[in-house]
C-alpha cells in the first residue's frame, strides 16, 4: 500500500528549484503527525497538508479575519468570495473558527490522488489567492506580507547559524531577488539585530 505522507514529502523536497513548476521548489517541510507544513520563498504562503483517513486537505490561511466586521462589509467581502468560488475549480474559499478567517481550501483524494492532480491543487491556490488580492485590492498588503515571511525566513537562518555567504545565496537562488536587493535585506537585518542586543 502507498504511503501517500511519504510521496507528498517526496513530491516536495525532490526538485532542483530551476524551474517555475511549483513542484521543482524544494519547499522546507516540517511535520506534526498527521499534518505537513510546507513553504518556500517563492510561493506567498505557507501550505498546511492534512492526512486524513479518506481525504488530503490542503489549507492557506489568508490572515484575513471577518467576525469583527459590520455586517454589511462582512456581506460585500462573502458575496465577492462566493462568486471567486463560482470562477474557480478545484480551490474553494471559506470561513473557519472564531475569527471567521478567510481561508482556502482543497480536498483530493487519498485513494487516487498522484502528483499531477497534487500540483494542480497548489497552482490553482496560487491563482485563486492572487485572484482574491485583485478582487479586494489588497496589492500593497500582500506585498508587505511576502516581504515580511522572506525577512522572517531569513532571521531563522541567521538563528541557526548561517552566514553571510548562506544568506546571499538564499535570497539570490531560492528566492530569485539581485545581489544588491539581498545584501541590503541582510545588511538592514544584521542592523536591526546588533542595534536590539546592545539594548537588551
Amino acid at each position: 500500500m502507498v504511503d501517500i505522507k511519504k510521496e507528498i514529502e517526496d513530491w516536495l523536497t525532490s526538485g532542483t528549484d530551476t524551474k517555475e513548476d511549483v513542484l521543482d521548489l524544494v519547499w522546507t517541510i516540517k511535520e506534526e503527525d498527521n499534518l505537513i507544513i510546507a513553504e518556500h520563498p517563492k510561493i506567498p504562503f505557507v501550505l498546511y497538508i492534512r492526512i486524513g483517513d479518506r481525504f488530503v486537505r490542503l489549507i492557506v490561511s489568508t490572515g484575513m479575519d471577518t467576525a469583527l466586521l459590520d455586517p454589511q462589509q462582512r456581506l460585500d467581502i462573502y458575496r465577492k468570495l462566493l462568486i471567486l468560488n463560482d470562477r474557480i475549480d478545484l480551490v474553494k474559499f471559506v470561513i473557519s473558527g472564531v475569527d471567521e478567517e478567510i481561508i482556502l481550501k482543497v480536498d483530493l483524494d487519498k485513494s487516487t490522488l498522484v502528483k499531477d492532480e497534487f500540483r494542480d491543487a497548489i497552482t490553482g491556490i496560487v491563482a485563486s489567492l492572487y485572484m482574491m488580492v485583485k478582487e479586494f485590492q489588497l496589492e500593497e498588503e500582500f506585498n508587505r506580507r511576502v516581504t515580511e515571511r522572506i525577512i522572517s525566513m531569513v532571521q531563522e537562518k541567521m538563528n541557526e547559524g548561517a552566514t553571510t555567504a548562506d544568506l546571499l545565496a538564499f535570497l539570490t537562488k531560492k528566492v530569485g531577488l539581485d545581489n544588491n536587493t539581498a545584501q541590503r535585506i541582510i545588511d538592514e537585518i544584521t542592523k536591526k539585530k546588533e542595534y536590539q542586543a546592545e539594548y537588551q
